[in-house]
């Protein structure tokens, strides 16, 4: 899905390189720590934190201790489990791109920050720079950690040591929601005296369910004049022909079949639609059929007829449904096919109580039609501590934005 980026977002103008192993680090031991730190707090024993560097298979040796660690809270989103994580980076991540940080007290596994790392250039600087294991074909992006107290000691311990563990000079967090771990790191961090910046990345729009009260036009009142007056029209031409077709498992001539009618609209022209990009697509369709596996998937497709007219993949867990990938025909765009797709999706998840919806990615106009809540997403820089932390802070948030404004006054000029 597309991201939004900042019209003065630094990393847009950097240079990107190849993956970076360590100094010192043997290029034969493929999952090894870069480092590690150790401290010790009287009231609740030692935090050990370690930068650990490898392939995707580094998750594996801490795949169970990552899982009980998202088990101890129901709340736990899907991104931020090691089967999310790891099927990101089997597809995107350089062979040996992977970084692992993780926060340990008395053996127990608190904290993990997935991360890809790769060099770069900011202003001429040379660049260490470990990203979040998530881009734009991800939802969006947030750290595993454990709820209550052991979460929250885990990430000052994190960047209490994090500054002294070679092989980065810089983190960036992309797409974390308001409110998310990631978000209470960069906290951490400013507060150990290291440099941060954030760029707000996308607002995503969500509509509160509980407060449905059975009528059909609930959520098409929310709308403005014209917009419940297309909606009534469009559906009053539909009739009793439309229909909602609802999936569970992952079926994969149905999968075929949605992204034959992703390909066929608006995307297949813009070349974003799945078909168009094989890793993307292998992604997503791996994706899928993890959550499925584990119940969470659902797959919908809305007919006219016989006519098929819209299609979704989403994520459905403990009451939220996440709009992964949505596809319409724009052959039937007089009966506005997208607007008719959502407005099913909403009744088919207000019916069986669920009490979120989550449109997922941007808040683009025909989204905000439906006058939804935004959740705001920041990607977050984090530098290490230091004289030369600061000078790629301030080359990347204060020299790159003042020469591109000179730029542009230059041309204007």
């Amino acid at each position: 899905m597309e991201r939004r980026e900042p019209s003065d977002q630094p990393p847009a103008s950097l240079a990107a390189g190849l993956p970076t192993p360590a100094s010192g680090h043997s290029p034969s031991a493929a999952h090894a720590p870069v480092a590690h730190g150790e401290e010790t707090s009287p009231s609740s024993g030692a935090w050990h934190v370690e930068l650990l560097e490898g392939g995707p298979g580094l998750l594996d040796d801490i795949h169970d201790d990552w899982s009980a660690l998202c088990a101890r809270s129901a709340e736990t989103p899907w991104y931020v489990r090691p089967e999310w994580v790891r099927c990101y980076l089997d597809h995107f991540a350089p062979p040996q791109g992977v970084r692992l940080v993780t926060a340990r007290r008395g053996g127990e596994l608190h904290a993990v920050v997935p991360l890809v790392a790769n060099r770069q250039r900011a202003c001429g600087l040379p660049a260490r720079r470990l990203r979040s294991a998530a881009d734009n074909e991800a939802w969006r992006f947030d750290l595993a950690r454990s709820p209550g107290e052991p979460g929250a000691a885990a990430l000052p311990a994190i960047m209490r040591q994090l500054p002294h563990l070679r092989g980065w000079d810089f983190l960036e967090l992309r797409d974390v929601a308001e409110g998310g771990g990631a978000e209470e790191l960069a906290r951490s961090a400013a507060a150990e005296g290291c440099a941060v910046s954030r760029l707000e990345s996308m607002r995503t729009p969500r509509l509160a369910l509980g407060d449905w009260d059975g009528d059909p036009e609930y959520f098409i009142k929310r709308g403005s004049t014209k917009f419940r007056s297309n909606m009534r029209r469009a559906i009053r031409e539909a009739g009793s022909d439309l229909r909602l077709e609802r999936m569970e498992t992952f079926d994969p001539d149905a999968f075929e079949r949605f992204l034959a009618l992703e390909a066929s609209g608006w995307k297949g022209e813009a070349g974003s639609a799945l078909r168009t990009d094989a890793r993307a697509c292998a992604f997503h369709r791996a994706l899928f059929e993890m959550i499925a596996a584990a119940g969470d998937f659902a797959m919908k497709f809305l007919w006219v007829g016989e006519n098929l007219v819209g299609a979704a993949c989403a994520i459905e867990h403990r009451g939220y449904h996440v709009v992964l990938k949505g596809a319409r025909d724009d052959s039937y765009r007089k009966l506005s096919p997208g607007h008719l797709l959502v407005h099913a999706l909403l009744l088919d998840c207000a019916e069986r109580g669920m009490s979120v919806f989550d449109f997922a990615g941007l808040d683009e106009q025909w989204k905000l039609a439906w006058a939804p809540d935004l959740l705001r997403h920041h990607t977050h820089f984090i530098f290490r501590r230091g004289l030369y932390g600061r000078a790629l802070h301030a080359a990347m948030f204060r020299l790159s934005p003042a020469l591109k404004r000179l730029r542009a006054g230059s041309a204007g000029s």
